[in-house]
């Protein structure tokens, strides 16, 4: 998830975006004659309007796929240049192709050259001029600041060189100089403390390799709650990893969490949207009639609870009870995984297991919001830490970027239940991660269409 902080910087894309239209289509005005109409469709339209619309279009969607108004404080002037020179080179290609297919235009070749000539001189140089003129307004009135901490004893010297660059904004807060395997919890649990009373922070640099498991853990749960970017500097500089969004600071890479399919706020509703019906749909027409039975077997073949609740870690590891139907007998419930012929088992658990509708009380924790039907299973906590030591730190983070399921691509191909052995979590993972960076609905459909088939026919590893 990327978190985006400031009070006025956040204007100045869609006022350039706005300023760079104004100048295309008045520019357009100036060179361009439309007198006469065009009535070749079953509406009219005139010539004008269908030339600029298609400017207009094609303006936006070259923007989005070129980044055209992604700069950042820290980007180099010739990336400027660059997206600038990339941007018309695809715009002056798409205006001589309409003016091409669709005769009807018939505007001279020296014109439109002048056209998009003036239209780079002029948008070049209103996006340079504000690319320099907010480098000065950040030395002089000390606005448009970006509020960081910086966590690690040997950070480059280049990143800091660059962060402590006036001209660039931002105001480190602290310096906090952590030695792997040789600082005290007191230095990193103050390192929190001050995160926590000081909500303002919008960016945290930190060297990931001289984090343990457990400090990266919190670390990132914390980033969630106070909302602060987390930007992790790796110790090799060719890394380079899909799952993470790689800037650079002059020739230094940094690592931040990269906005995965599902965090769109468009896919997040869409999933979300059919999480509910979904699970409504299975509380109604299934669960309304199965849970008084399963209920009724369950306390005829032992005592205890019908519902088991455990603890479980979920979204950027915030921990919630996960619910499930008793499948043990009450005396033996522990934090072990069920092996193969567990005697801790009862008569009526076999069954449930091995159809897997013990999971189906996990429906109320879709609707509460702590799981969705489909994503990676989540672990018990005790496992969380120890799992973490045996997988790259890179990959099981992120896993945690999105909701736990209750069902997810892992399970459906053959990696649930029982860890025998480093293969089994390293496989679970890949299998998480690959999800996560390929999410559609189709994929979750067809996910749901595999598990319910696997319950059928009753899978190997459900014990």
């Amino acid at each position: 998830m990327i978190f985006k902080r400031g009070r006025y910087s956040k204007l100045l894309a869609p006022f350039l975006f706005g300023l760079d239209l104004f100048i295309i289509f008045f520019l357009g005005y100036f060179f361009f004659d439309f007198d006469e109409f065009y009535k070749g469709y079953k509406f009219v339209f005139s010539r004008e309007k269908i030339f600029y619309g298609y400017l207009f279009v094609v303006w936006c969607v070259i923007s989005i796929f070129n980044g055209f108004y992604s700069i950042y404080r820290y980007s180099k002037l010739s990336d400027l240049v660059f997206k600038i020179l990339k941007q018309f080179l695809s715009f002056s290609l798409f205006v001589f192709s309409f003016i091409g297919a669709f005769r009807f235009l018939d505007f001279k070749a020296i014109l439109t050259i002048q056209y998009l000539f003036f239209c780079l001189i002029l948008i070049s140089s209103f996006k340079i001029i504000s690319y320099y003129l907010l480098r000065k307004l950040r030395i002089l009135f000390g606005g448009n600041l970006r509020k960081v901490v910086i966590i690690g004893n040997d950070i480059p010297s280049g990143i800091l060189r660059i962060i402590k660059n006036k001209q660039l904004g931002y105001n480190i807060k602290k310096e906090y100089k952590l030695n792997a395997g040789n600082h005290s919890n007191n230095e990193f649990e103050e390192t929190l403390l001050f995160l926590s009373n000081h909500k303002e922070i919008d960016e945290v640099f930190c060297l990931i390799d001289e984090l343990s498991d457990s400090q990266l853990k919190e670390l990132v749960k914390l980033s969630f709650k106070n909302k602060f970017n987390l930007k992790f500097i790796p110790k090799n500089k060719t890394i380079f990893l899909r799952k993470y969004k790689v800037t650079y600071f002059s020739d230094y890479p940094l690592l931040s969490f990269k906005a995965n399919k599902i965090d769109g706020s468009v896919s997040y509703i869409v999933k979300r949207c059919f999480d509910i019906l979904f699970s409504i749909s299975i509380l109604v027409f299934i669960m309304s009639w199965l849970h008084p039975i399963i209920w009724v077997l369950i306390k005829i073949n032992s005592k205890g609870p019908v519902i088991f609740k455990h603890t479980r870690d979920g979204l950027n590891y915030e921990s919630f009870e996960c619910y499930k139907y008793r499948s043990l007998y009450m005396d033996r419930l522990d934090q072990d995984y069920v092996k193969k012929n567990d005697s801790r088992v009862t008569k009526v658990g076999k069954f449930l297991r091995k159809t897997s509708l013990d999971e189906l009380p996990q429906f109320f924790n879709v609707l509460k919001g702590d799981m969705s039907v489909v994503g990676p299973r989540p672990h018990m906590i005790k496992y969380t830490s120890k799992y973490s030591k045996k997988i790259d730190k890179y990959d099981f983070t992120f896993r945690h970027n999105v909701k736990p399921g209750i069902t997810g691509l892992a399970q459906i191909s053959g990696f649930r239940g029982e860890i025998k052995s480093d293969i089994d979590i390293v496989n679970r993972i890949k299998y998480d991660i690959f999800y996560i960076e390929n999410w559609s609905l189709f994929f979750d459909l067809k996910i749901i269409f595999k598990t319910v088939l696997n319950a059928i026919k009753g899978e190997e590893k459900a014990y």
